[in-house]
Order: structure tokens, then sequence, then C-alpha cells
């Protein structure tokens, strides 16, 4: 599935579309996320999905960890709560300047505020917190109407951080059924008439 968004940049799902479909009303809207390496926000309505954009936050939160300063400040990658949801306010707070707000996981840390085995988390917080604030703006943008709900399709860490950070933003969150992508198959199978 391709898209082009409003600026003209072309955007492209590769197989997630399924798992949304498994849990897509047949009537009506709803939000979804599919938290990880290239994250994916997609608006499914009547069915079929009729907005989506992608977010590089878990490539990104790889690149900084394993490449960079911040990554050398680190000290292991269990999770600290207060640090995550430190990081989110930053990172919603961002606006326009997630690279500048970035440095903070290095001046926090040098300043004695953030301890290096929270560093992970708060960076984690730091780019799911500025990936929620963009979706929510984006989405509203696109569809003229601010989201609600969202949708969590994903394994269960990852969801529990995005679920964190939606109902940070002030969204409620809703974890999408395990057997979503089966359920999916299922339907794609019968509308191909194979069963």
């Amino acid at each position: 599935v391709s898209r082009i968004d409003a600026d003209g940049i072309p955007d492209v799902m590769r197989g997630e579309e399924v798992q949304i479909l498994g849990d897509a009303p047949a009537a009506g809207r709803r939000l979804y996320v599919l938290p990880g390496t290239h994250s994916k926000w997609a608006l499914a309505e009547d069915g079929r999905i009729a907005w989506f954009a992608t977010s590089m936050t878990g490539e990104a939160f790889a690149v900084l960890a394993e490449h960079s300063i911040l990554g050398r400040l680190m000290d292991g990658r269990a999770y600290d709560q207060p640090a995550f949801r430190r990081g989110l306010a930053v990172g919603a707070s961002a606006g326009g300047g997630l690279l500048r707000r970035l440095f903070s996981a290095r001046t926090l840390g040098l300043f004695g505020e953030l301890e290096p085995k929270a560093a992970g988390s708060y960076l984690s917080g730091l780019l799911i917190g500025a990936e929620v604030a963009d979706a929510r703006s984006t989405v509203a943008a696109a569809t003229g109407a601010a989201p609600d709900e969202v949708t969590i399709v994903g394994g269960a860490e990852l969801s529990a951080r995005y679920a964190e950070a939606i109902e940070a933003a002030g969204l409620r969150s809703r974890i999408a059924p395990a057997d979503t992508t089966v359920k999916a198959l299922w339907r794609l199978a019968q509308h191909a008439e194979l069963v």
C-alpha cells in the first residue's frame, strides 16, 4: 500500500495493513499505531485503510543508542518509568525542536538529573512522546478531526509503552486482540474465495 502525503512525499506499508484489517471496523473510523522500527500510524475507515504515515522512531532509537554520544551514557536497557515519563513530557513539548531536545539526554546526565541506567528509558520516552504528538496533529490535519482513541497493534512490552504515551497525551488507548493478524488473513481468504 502506498500514498503521497500533503507535501508530495511518498509513504509505503509493506504488510502492516493486514494486521490492521483484522481489527478494522466494517463501518466507522479507527486510528491505529503499529509500534516498531518504523512505526505505522493508520486510519481505517469503513473496513479499508484511508490514511497512514510512518515514523522511524524505533530505528532512530537504535541508531542513537548504538552510534551516538547518547548511547555511551546509557548503562543497560531496563525500563525506568519515571525517566520514560519525563522523556514523554519533553518529547511531546518539543514541537519542531526534537533535535535540540535530544541533547537533553546528555545534559540531564551531566547535571546529575538522569542516571545512566535510566537514560535509555528517557530517550525512548522522548522519541515516542514526539511521535505521538506529531501523529496527533498530523491526523487532525489530514482528516479534519482530532483523534480521541488509538488502537495499538504490536508486542506486549512496546504496546504498553505506547499506551502510556498515548494516555499521557490525553487520548484513550486500546490494545488490539492478539489474533488480529489471523482474523485478517481469514478475511482475505474469504474475500479471495479460497475458503
